[in-house]
């Protein structure tokens, strides 16, 4: 569904404490300031996702705070996203370019000053024109990300100096599933507002068990859609996902639900699912954790109950990835084992 067609009451402001304002003027963005940063005519939804970058802004960041939609207007503005909100819903780049138009960020770091003069500068320029055309922002736009692609640069280079804490890495480090989703072209609403979350799950199996490196999962993601996930996301088949995922980390077998049962000696249609009392006293390191609504009653009965979202577990310690799960409650874990790779 898309909310951008309504362009009344788009004009967004960014205040100094880093949130998102509504004042209900036109399709624009200005910082705390008041200059003006985008120009549109994209609609409340529409500008935000065209200055940001990003999908779908709704999802990510305004029905969390608060707006609905009616299907033909805004039927409820609470006229702010919060900052807390903003920094939750937005890639770090996405969130850095709020934080700049506070005029505020880091006065201290000489890195932010010279993007804050930067800034200033190209806002100078374009509020003296008198007609504020989009070459213009774009101009504005390309300024931006090639001063926040330095200070990326600066910030790898320094990650690369030796330090003495332990640091992990980046083949151990998880993905998130929300930037997967923005990159390879997933929707985000779909289902229940995350349409990548089991395939992600597989994914930092990999990465954590294997090694699995960024340049494969890229590789992987790339010829991915149609094949081993479909277009909404969801997962066509965790063991053929899995052989191929275990294939590009160069490893003989593959991880996969385990439909065995030992009491009986035979194969089930059902794969095996826990508690979280029955995973943690296991032998098995890891298991795909199903969860439902915050608002479900766990006591319910599984077909009463509408699994929403999926996550990897490790079993010891205990430890849930890919975070950012505060609207769900785990229900069950599905354990997975490795088996041999033909």
């Amino acid at each position: 569904m898309d909310y951008a067609f309504d362009s009344t009451g788009s004009y967004w402001k960014v205040n100094e404490a880093g949130d998102l304002i509504d004042d209900g003027k036109i399709s624009r963005v200005a910082d705390s300031k008041g200059s003006e940063l985008y120009s549109g005519t994209k609609g409340l939804q529409g500008t935000l996702q065209e200055w940001l970058g990003m999908e779908n802004a709704y999802a990510a960041l305004m029905q969390p705070a608060g707006f609905e939609w009616d299907g033909r207007q805004w039927s409820k503005n609470p006229g702010k996203i919060s900052n807390s909100i903003l920094k939750h819903g937005l890639s770090e780049e996405q969130y850095d370019k709020v934080q700049l138009a506070t005029c505020l960020v880091n006065s201290n770091n000489e890195d932010y000053k010279k993007v804050s003069l930067m800034q200033q500068m190209l806002q100078d320029y374009i509020k003296s024109e008198t007609i504020k055309s989009q070459a213009q922002v774009d101009l504005f736009n390309r300024a931006f990300e090639f001063i926040m692609l330095k200070k990326d640069k600066k910030k790898i280079s320094d990650n690369n100096l030796p330090s003495k804490a332990n640091s992990i890495p980046q083949s151990t480090t998880c993905l998130k599933q929300r930037p997967l989703e923005e990159k390879y072209g997933y929707p985000y609403i779909a289902p229940s507002f995350g349409s990548l979350c089991l395939a992600t799950s597989i994914i930092n199996l990999y990465i954590l068990d294997e090694g699995l490196t960024e340049e494969n999962v890229e590789k992987f993601m790339n010829n991915a859609k149609g094949i081993f996930i479909k277009s909404d996301g969801s997962v066509i088949s965790f063991e053929k996902m899995s052989q191929k995922l275990s294939e590009l980390s160069d490893s003989t077998q593959y991880f996969d639900y385990i439909y065995y049962n030992p009491e009986t000696k035979t194969y089930s249609d059902q794969k095996k699912a826990m508690t979280k009392e029955e995973f943690i006293k296991s032998d098995y390191d890891y298991g795909i954790g199903a969860y439902i609504s915050i608002e479900d009653d766990i006591k319910l009965s599984k077909h009463q109950l509408k699994i929403k979202h999926y996550e990897l577990i490790k079993r010891n310690p205990f430890t849930e990835y890919n975070p950012g799960i505060k609207d769900y409650q785990l229900y069950e874990i599905y354990p997975v084992k490795k088996y041999d790779r033909k």
